[in-house]
């Protein structure tokens, strides 16, 4: 598939609203001598080598602390809330295609795991942003506001979709630069062993095939 061919597919499937069906038909291309297709010339936003190895280097450390406001109103710290449990914060940047595309997952995640883990989002934005993304997108958890991006600095997140999950006391138990179903399908599997609880089912038809992160901070 040529690159010219990826562009037209992607206008035609982002008009009808496939963006994640795009993204499955590029990991599909046909590989050759310098590995996958969508790795040479297809999403700009991938999720690079270098960037599993920075988030993977995070696993096992203390979560870094923050202080701030969000969408429900209230004022939250890291500090607090890894004294009372189980942590999953997603990064979100607005007005983000990617960040847009992704959201459904993580909803389910919360769905599936919310009443024994506290979920979060974490925006560029202030409340008034968070509060809207929350209410366009249907987020059913709080939406922590971060308009100067210190919080994406102290995590290192170079690119919305980042998921980090903080386990009782504050230390990172796993940390991804985006989302896919493999991902997904492991953040279940973890959430659940965190939680105490099942695995749940999770509908992972329409996540992307190889870890896909969003749009640059």
């Amino acid at each position: 598939m040529t690159r010219s061919t990826r562009a037209l597919c992607f206008v035609l499937l982002a008009g009808a609203g496939s963006f994640s069906a795009w993204i499955r038909l590029q990991s599909r291309a046909d590989d050759d001598d310098t590995g996958p297709a969508i790795f040479r010339g297809g999403p700009p936003h991938v999720a690079t080598p270098a960037m599993v190895k920075a988030t993977e280097e995070m696993a096992q450390r203390s979560a870094p602390l923050f202080r701030t406001a969000a969408s429900d109103g209230k004022t939250y710290s890291l500090a607090d809330l890894a004294r009372e449990g189980p942590l999953a914060l997603f990064f979100i940047k607005d007005r983000c295609p990617c960040s847009r595309a992704a959201e459904p997952f993580f909803n389910q995640l919360d769905e599936a795991y919310g009443d024994r883990v506290r979920f979060f989002g974490i925006i560029d934005g202030d409340v008034a942003v968070a509060q809207r993304w929350g209410a366009e997108n249907h987020v059913p958890f709080p939406i922590l506001c971060d308009p100067e991006l210190k919080i994406v600095r102290e995590y290192k997140a170079e690119n919305s979709a980042y998921t980090v999950l903080v386990a009782r006391g504050g230390t990172i138990e796993r940390y991804w630069p985006g989302y896919s179903a493999e991902m997904l399908r492991e953040a279940g599997e973890r959430l659940a062993r965190l939680a105490g609880v099942d695995v749940k089912p999770l509908d992972l038809n329409d996540a992307p095939d190889y870890l896909y992160s969003g749009c640059p901070y």
